[in-house]
């Protein structure tokens, strides 16, 4: 059968995949607000973040923060999107590049932070850099592992394939762990568009591809199913708080240790695990999932936004609150995520019919 934008968007796995990008876009708008604080700050000032709010004290921000809007994360993930339909569901690090080159113009943007003005001004300056070398000596950060789901979408229902694709793209970004630490995510959401997919088998894929990101996914989950709710978790958490592999740097620039009133910190093997406890904690609970995220503090727009991201791919957007969509996508109403999500799902359609001719035919040589 033959599909195009329009019947596309009447399928089930449309669906899941319309919730995942939407969810993961509410996400990281609700966490904004609340990045760097600690759990108790937050605690006093709004209580558990349970809505879209403005973050404070922006001033200087270009362009000026007003409305409750996504960052970063999400901006970076749209890019990866039109790097993926632009190349007909065929990414390369080539492709990426062209995307970020076309797109990273003002380097005075607040949504863009250090790691990738880096990648954007080797782009723009070096041209004769190798693009598959622009994650070299990169920090370990988040900067890959927030924004590879669509890379899951695309390759949904084979988390090893998506694995693999998202640690050749990563490399863009990343080096090291934190490309590990992509592969992951993309392959989580790979699992969570599977048929049969469930909790279970998206955690397995979760932890199939890195053997460094393994360990803290376990410790996050079993801290999550031990405590059984948000806050309780978070208090936890905080107490028996993990450093991970690059503490000195975080430490280093006061940013690292939760007892502080500004804390933070972004390397994505504390920040995917976090993701998926909350993942874990929401049980299909859309609200439960984001507002655990959105109200832990420290990277909590990343940690919120792989939250709803996950849910939505595997659960859908059924119990998503449409006051939070309407609010952030009042803020930021361009791209459409809608037709993000058409595009992708026509592309994942298009790779999956063209797979199964290949194995007819194969199995038909085989056979004769």
């Amino acid at each position: 059968m033959q599909r195009n934008i329009d019947n596309i968007k009447q399928t089930a796995i449309f669906q899941n995949v319309y919730a995942s990008l939407l969810a993961g876009a509410v996400g990281d708008a609700m966490g904004f607000p609340a990045e760097g604080h600690h759990y108790k700050t937050i605690r006093r000032k709004w209580g558990h973040v349970d809505r879209p709010i403005v973050r404070e004290h922006t001033e200087g921000f270009i362009p000026p923060v007003t409305q409750p809007v996504y960052t970063d994360d999400t901006v970076m993930r749209h890019m990866v999107c039109k790097a993926v339909i632009e190349s007909n569901g065929h990414p390369t690090p080539y492709a990426i590049a062209k995307v970020w080159r076309e797109s990273i113009d003002n380097f005075e943007d607040w949504r863009w932070w250090c790691n990738t003005r880096i990648v954007g001004a080797k782009l723009k300056w070096g041209s004769w850099l190798d693009v598959r070398q622009l994650g070299d000596s990169s920090i370990a950060c988040n900067d890959a592992a927030m924004i590879i789901a669509p890379i899951g979408i695309l390759n949904a229902g084979n988390p090893e394939r998506a694995a693999l694709q998202a640690l050749d793209l990563a490399c863009v970004w990343q080096t090291g762990y934190s490309r590990e630490c992509a592969a992951a995510m993309a392959a989580a959401h790979a699992a969570a568009l599977a048929p049969a997919a469930d909790m279970e088998s998206v955690l397995h894929a979760a932890k199939t591809y890195s053997p460094v990101f393994s360990p803290y996914v376990d410790r996050a989950v079993k801290l999550a199913i031990e405590c059984g709710s948000i806050d309780t978790f978070t208090q936890e958490y905080y107490q028996r708080y993990i450093p991970g592999p690059n503490e000195a740097y975080w430490m280093g620039i006061g940013q690292g240790r939760p007892d502080e009133p500004w804390c933070f910190n972004a390397d994505p093997l504390e920040v995917c695990s976090l993701g998926i406890a909350f993942f874990v904690l929401g049980k299909g609970d859309m609200k439960t999932a984001i507002i655990g995220g959105a109200s832990f503090g420290r990277d909590c727009d990343t940690i919120a936004g792989i939250a709803g991201s996950l849910t939505g791919a595997l659960y859908g957007h059924a119990n998503l609150p449409q006051p939070w969509v309407e609010a952030v996508m009042a803020a930021c109403p361009q791209p459409d995520i809608k037709e993000l999500a058409a595009q992708l799902s026509l592309l994942l359609y298009q790779r999956i019919e063209a797979e199964s001719a290949m194995t007819m035919a194969m199995l038909k040589r085989f056979n004769s």
